[in-house]
């Protein structure tokens, strides 16, 4: 993972990327843990204990780093959560849709956004039979994802080979 992390470092410099390494170890907060443990078994938080801040050119993409999965959803500023939250809204007067959207979330973590094309995510997959797969939802059924990487590796590489663009 090291190799991918210093390639992707790289890649992100050569095409304008607005990045910052973390000088720092990096944690999940409690409340991530609490819903997410898996998530500390994860690539992704070797990931964020890389990256500080990790933008695309256009900034209209990002990966939430240990900073995203501390804030919490502003009128200016994205929330973690942001995409589980706008299903849920949409969903008020059915019960069984909203269980069902919060089921789902459980079971896969956000780990990048995008406004590029309409509001869309990245998440890892934090179930037994698919851990670590990488799938992407647009709006307005986020829920509604494809598998585009079977693990944090691959979704990087093929970020680089601009398999997946966003």
């Amino acid at each position: 993972m090291e190799r991918i992390l210093k390639l992707f470092e790289q890649w992100c410099k050569a095409n304008n990327w607005v990045i910052e390494r973390k000088a720092t170890s990096a944690t999940f907060p409690e409340k991530i843990t609490q819903r997410y443990p898996m998530a500390t078994k994860s690539d992704y938080l070797k990931f964020m204990n890389y990256f500080e801040k990790c933008l695309s050119d256009n900034m209209q993409s990002w990966f939430l780093c240990e900073h995203e999965y501390n804030k919490e959803s502003t009128e200016t500023e994205f929330g973690w959560n942001d995409m589980e939250l706008m299903g849920l809204a949409a969903t008020v007067d059915d019960e069984e849709e909203h269980e069902s959207i919060k089921s789902w979330w459980d079971k896969y973590i956000p780990i990048l956004f995008s406004t590029r094309d309409g509001y869309s995510h990245f998440s890892m997959s934090l179930q037994e039979n698919s851990f670590g797969q990488i799938v992407e939802g647009y709006e307005p059924m986020f829920e509604d994802v494809l598998v585009v990487a079977d693990s944090l590796s691959e979704f990087l590489e093929k970020i680089m080979n601009k398999e997946i663009v966003f």
